[in-house]
């Protein structure tokens, strides 16, 4: 049995059909008109005339029943093959019938037919030569003309079984290689959708990371000017002055971020261009240089934040792991600043070459928060961050009421 398994085979429609059954009924036409005229013709011809009628029905017969081979295909062709020992007009049938059968390529249906067929083969002969006499072996052994009835029965069937095999395994082929071209254009649309999530998803990072940080301080200057009416016309001006500045901020480094996420494309233009293009958006991204500016931003709105920085050799960390460090510390802050407004915060970075850099941020756990709605997904995207860059992340409350938050990067 091959490897690959055969369809069922298809149904005919149309001029398919048309042609197929018109070449059987063609034939069946030709048999029964050389029927008639060899019997005019030749005195010593001794086939009844009720064998010649049985011979037409059963012509008819078959041709009726043909259409059934879809639905039992094992016994329309056992009918055929045990009618067509007494009619030569289902010899074109029976062929259809078998080669039908043949494309299914079970053996286990096609060997013993074909055994049937050889049988029916000795029985046809035999009629011929002893019952009606239709084959009068004068000077030529018996067993000569049977071999001979024999090897044109052998080689009919050969052929019919190798044309409907060859066909079956062409089917097989045809569809294996749709299924193989079907399936990959399933997995090309799956690797687009996974690739388009996981733009949305390092998008969604992105902006996070950045806005959150700008946001919440734009939303903490906001509140105090909502809620203290104690405030001279210069202290107003001056919280109103950073919400501005914030705000302006907000906006630099979101397309910052943006010209970030198109790099990759601007690139590929670029390279096969030639020539840079104009819309390409100059941005240096923040490293762990860039952390001083973004605690100094946060004591300025009022976060009480101590550092230890003891990082050996900073300018040997790499530009990715700069990056995601400060962005690990931008959040930190972000989330202390919102879940523990006005507690001090205790930032620690560490590390070396060849050991990694460890950041810990600490805060004490408090009742009440700052108002500032959060998407509730910076400890995730911490994470991620951490997998990405081959880190790893914790954090835990201790016993003494502190959220502690531990990530290591590689180095």
């Amino acid at each position: 049995m091959s490897s690959l398994t055969a369809p069922p085979p298809p149904r005919l429609r149309g001029w398919d059909l048309v042609w197929r059954y018109g070449i059987c009924i063609a034939m069946y036409v030709v048999t029964l008109v050389v029927t008639v005229t060899v019997r005019g013709d030749s005195p010593e011809f001794h086939l009844p005339w009720w064998l010649f009628a049985v011979n037409a029905v059963l012509g008819l017969v078959a041709l009726g029943i043909i259409r059934f081979r879809h639905r039992h295909p094992v016994a329309i062709a056992v009918v055929l093959v045990v009618m067509s020992v007494a009619g030569s007009t289902l010899t074109t049938v029976t062929a259809w019938a078998l080669v039908h059968l043949a494309m299914r390529r079970r053996w286990r249906e096609i060997v013993p037919i074909t055994a049937l067929g050889l049988l029916m083969g000795v029985v046809a002969v035999s009629l011929q030569v002893d019952v009606f006499r239709t084959v009068d072996p004068v000077g030529i052994p018996r067993w000569l003309v049977y071999a001979q009835a024999l090897m044109w029965v052998v080689l009919g069937m050969a052929v019919e079984v190798s044309i409907g095999v060859y066909l079956g395994a062409r089917r097989a082929l045809i569809q294996s290689l749709r299924d193989r071209a079907e399936h990959a254009e399933r997995n090309q649309e799956l690797r687009v959708l996974q690739g388009q999530a996981a733009e949305r998803n390092r998008i969604a990072r992105e902006m996070h990371d950045v806005l959150a940080h700008r946001i919440s301080l734009v939303s903490m200057h906001a509140g105090v000017l909502a809620y203290r009416t104690d405030l001279s016309a210069d202290q107003t001006r001056e919280i109103a002055t950073l919400i501005q500045e914030n705000a302006h901020q907000s906006l630099a480094e979101l397309r910052a971020v943006l010209g970030s996420l198109r790099e990759d494309r601007v690139g590929d233009t670029q390279a096969t261009s030639g020539a840079p293009s104009g819309d390409t958006i100059e941005k240096p991204q923040p490293t762990l240089a860039d952390i001083p500016d973004l605690v100094d931003d946060a004591r300025a709105a009022g976060e009480r934040i101590d550092v230890v920085s003891e990082v050996e050799h900073p300018e040997l960390l790499p530009t990715l792991v700069g990056r995601h460090a400060y962005r690990v510390v931008q959040e930190a802050l972000t989330n202390a600043r919102k879940h523990a407004p006005h507690a001090r915060v205790t930032l620690s970075l560490s590390g070396r070459p060849g050991e990694g850099l460890l950041i810990r941020c600490a805060n004490p756990l408090v009742l009440t928060d700052s108002g500032v709605p959060g998407a509730g997904v910076g400890l995730l995207g911490l994470a991620e961050r951490a997998q990405v860059t081959g880190g790893r992340i914790s954090y835990r409350e201790t016993d003494d009421r502190r959220f502690e938050l531990e990530v290591w990067l590689p180095w």
